[in-house]
């Protein structure tokens, strides 16, 4: 269930909405998320790119610019995509259309980003920093059945996992009549 705090963040799986939002996400060979914000031009790796990783799990998450790195590919020829992405305040999330594909470790991927990442965090500054945006009742009550599928299926339920399954459908095809 999506939660949000006095500071503005979200309860919420951030690999989650990373999985939902990304082309050919995938966690095969690992990967993480990290949220930018800002960027140090003196390094040119991605030690440039400054912010907190995110945990894998449900925990508080700010809404902003977050970069997900995917590591797909077979074990010994591991394919690193890198790619950026906004939580926006009512936790859903927005791909920004910018990859950057590595066929090896290191390398200078990040300054490569460093455009893109200057754009986004300005543009998130000046449409959601004016006002909260706070997300419809429909948007919101998906967003909840959609993480209770997420817990039901890590606890084990799966009657409750269809049945939820079934609401998060439900509310779709509504949206859809709207």
């Amino acid at each position: 269930m999506i939660r949000k705090n006095d500071k503005g963040e979200l309860l919420l799986n951030i690999t989650t909405v990373a999985e939902k939002v990304i082309p050919k996400f995938t966690r095969y060979n690992g990967g993480w998320i990290k949220q930018i914000t800002g960027i140090d031009e003196s390094k040119t790796n991605g030690y440039s790119l400054l912010g907190e990783f995110t945990p894998g799990r449900l925990v508080w998450n700010k809404p902003g610019l977050y970069l997900d790195c995917s590591i797909g590919g077979s074990r010994k020829n591991q394919e690193y995509k890198y790619s950026l992405f906004i939580l926006q305040p009512d936790g859903t999330g927005k791909y920004l259309g910018v990859t950057e594909v590595r066929y090896e470790r290191g390398g200078d991927w990040a300054p490569r980003l460093w455009d893109a990442i200057t754009t986004a965090l300005r543009e998130f500054e000046e449409q959601y920093q004016s006002g909260d945006v706070s997300p419809s009742s429909t948007t919101q009550t998906r967003l909840e059945l959609e993480e209770l599928a997420l817990v039901a299926k890590e606890r084990g339920l799966d009657s409750a996992l269809e049945f939820i399954t079934k609401q998060i459908e439900l509310l779709k095809n509504q949206k859809k009549d709207d």
